[in-house]
């Protein structure tokens, strides 16, 4: 098998790079973004969040003062590349330009534009296996600025809805001692029936008839969390740095619902960037077929979503 990557059009979102093993595919935007738009196994629906509807946007003053008169910011959906801390309106830079891209076998690198004020420069390496349903995004922040920058390379996938994601709890003994880290966002009631905090995982379930916002974070010592939905299932992996300073109290991992999409969120360490450095993050990917009845409130169904992948 190989990896096909053609030039398309896909709905409101202009140009786009699709990429094909005849196992998965992927498309991601090339005139706006980029974001990873549209995820799936080959012949199955789509697992992110596409915004049709410009539900999502961030603009005002603040925003044409940063950046430039009528700045706008758009979450499109899917895959993006962010920076933690975050901050309004530094963290929501409008990229709403093309991005330059380059097509190198079975990768495709996208090499962003500088951003106006941030001084930052974006380039997304995204590696697709030629025989299996694993992906690699790999990410790299550099520093264009002339002073030393501090922040934490922030990957956000934003699912569609439906979608219910397990996160492994850090199980690792420490006797007296705290072993895990659970950092909560003040709009979020931890008595919220989509979330079930359990004995090995913590799980959240996307549901369009609940308006609020949910989010909490984790040490996630175990680095990977799980997406089911639409008869799939995805493996999110990345690393953790043991003893780095993570952001929001210690968090390598954030998820966040609300009534139009869920998120799985993973972030690096935070670090001081120097001018003409970069930060450099990595998440993979892997996907499986999971046509089975799922309780996102049963254990033993996420043991069996965790035993796909083994």
């Amino acid at each position: 098998m190989s990896v096909n990557t053609t030039l398309i059009n896909y709905k409101h979102y202009g140009k786009c790079l699709k990429m094909d093993n005849g196992i998965c595919e992927l498309i991601v935007t090339v005139d706006v973004g980029p974001r990873i738009i549209s995820l799936s196994l080959s012949g199955k629906e789509n697992l992110f969040f596409n915004d049709e509807t410009d539900a999502i946007n961030k603009e005002g003053p603040a925003f044409d003062e940063m950046f430039y008169k009528g700045a706008k910011w758009h979450i499109y959906g899917g895959h993006r590349l962010w920076v933690s801390p975050e901050a309004e309106p530094e963290t929501y830079y409008p990229d709403n330009t093309p991005v330059p891209y380059v097509i190198d076998g079975n990768k495709v690198i996208l090499n962003c534009e500088e951003e106006i004020y941030n001084k930052r420069q974006y380039t997304i390496t995204i590696t697709m296996s030629e025989d299996s349903a694993d992906i690699s995004v790999l990410h790299e922040i550099k520093n264009n600025s002339d002073k030393l920058q501090r922040f934490a390379p922030w990957s956000l996938n934003v699912t569609d809805k439906g979608g219910c994601v397990i996160v492994p709890q850090t199980d690792r003994p420490t006797g007296l001692l705290a072993n895990r880290v659970i950092a909560v966002w003040d709009y979020s009631d931890m008595s919220d029936n989509r979330v079930m905090f359990g004995k090995k995982y913590i799980t959240l379930k996307q549901n369009v008839d609940c308006n609020g916002a949910f989010k909490i974070g984790t040490n996630n010592e175990h680095e990977c969390a799980y997406l089911i939905n639409k008869g799939q299932a995805v493996k999110f992996s990345f690393n953790m740095i043991e003893g780095a300073e993570y952001p929001d109290y210690g968090c390598s991992f954030e998820t966040y619902t609300n009534e139009h999409m869920l998120e799985i969120e993973t972030l690096s360490p935070m670090r001081n960037v120097m001018p003409g450095e970069s930060a450099v993050h990595e998440e993979r990917w892997s996907l499986k077929e999971a046509e089975f009845d799922f309780d996102c409130k049963s254990e033993a169904d996420c043991d069996k979503v965790a035993e796909l992948f083994k």
